[in-house]
């Protein structure tokens, strides 16, 4: 078993352990990959700096490697690499049993998140009127098709928010059917980012102020899509960071399994 740092030279062997919209060329990302004793690997780690901290980006062992020391190496490896640098390694993760020992074994402090997480099968949107019945809008356009310099414009617009998504935006990154924006002339008012690995995941939703038609445009179209091009068991999960994101979920999803997150942190200073 060792740990090995993911470059150019041996990223094709962990992609499949990794999701298509982690970026591992981002200039301030540090990925770490777990190796067998075959010198097979089974699993990755990426995290990304933020000053003087690290946060812990993504965390995947292969499900024939699991609960044999692959990810408590990975998580070690990154914090004595560390302790030196940087003030602080956080992490945030859903209702696990197995994250929540594996960082509290590694001195992490494991607390209770503020941040809803909301679990639901595909076949859910297609219960609802809002998906089945919903206009369509013009407005609403796949973020594939969004010229990059526009794009890069309302990223520079959301630094100035504060908002939880990965700055500047790259469409590469994401879905790229069912990831929209809602424009409005030459400007984005808003977007919606959606990830596919194994699960759907609504990465971020924005719309701008007054744009009160924007945000249900965009998840029609982007609940559509996804009823259209993947299989209906497959889970969703929506993370919440506001009172209000979180009543238009259960509006939208009523049959959602509702579980509080975990967020982790490890302090050196």
């Amino acid at each position: 078993m060792s740990t090995v740092l993911i470059d150019k030279h041996n990223r094709q062997f962990f992609t499949p352990y990794i999701a298509d919209y982690i970026d591992l060329a981002g200039p301030d990302t540090i990925a770490l990959g777990a190796v067998d004793s075959s010198g097979i690997a089974v699993g990755a780690l990426v995290s990304s700096v933020i000053g003087s901290e690290i946060s812990i980006d993504w965390l995947y062992i292969g499900e024939s490697s699991r609960e044999q020391g692959y990810a408590t190496n990975l998580v070690r490896t990154l914090a004595s690499s560390s302790f030196r640098t940087m003030s602080k390694i956080t992490a945030g993760f859903e209702n696990d049993r197995a994250l929540y020992m594996l960082f509290k074994r590694q001195g992490f402090t494991v607390s209770e998140s503020e941040i809803p997480v909301y679990t639901f099968p595909l076949s859910g949107l297609s219960k609802n009127s809002f998906f089945s019945k919903g206009l369509e809008s013009e407005n609403v356009v796949p973020l594939s098709q969004i010229d990059p310099y526009t794009l890069r414009r309302f990223s520079a617009q959301l630094e100035k928010t504060n908002m939880p998504v990965e700055l500047p935006i790259d469409a590469k990154l994401y879905e790229p059917d069912a990831s929209v924006a809602y424009v409005c002339g030459k400007e984005i008012k808003g977007v919606v980012l959606i990830a596919c690995a194994k699960s759907i995941e609504v990465v971020f939703a924005y719309a701008a102020p007054g744009e009160k038609t924007a945000l249900p445009a965009m998840l029609i179209s982007a609940g559509r899509t996804l009823l259209d091009k993947y299989p209906h068991d497959t889970s969703v999960t929506v993370a919440t960071v506001r009172d209000i994101s979180a009543a238009i979920a259960e509006k939208l999803f009523p049959e959602v399994n509702k579980t509080s997150g975990y967020s982790a942190e490890l302090r050196f200073r």
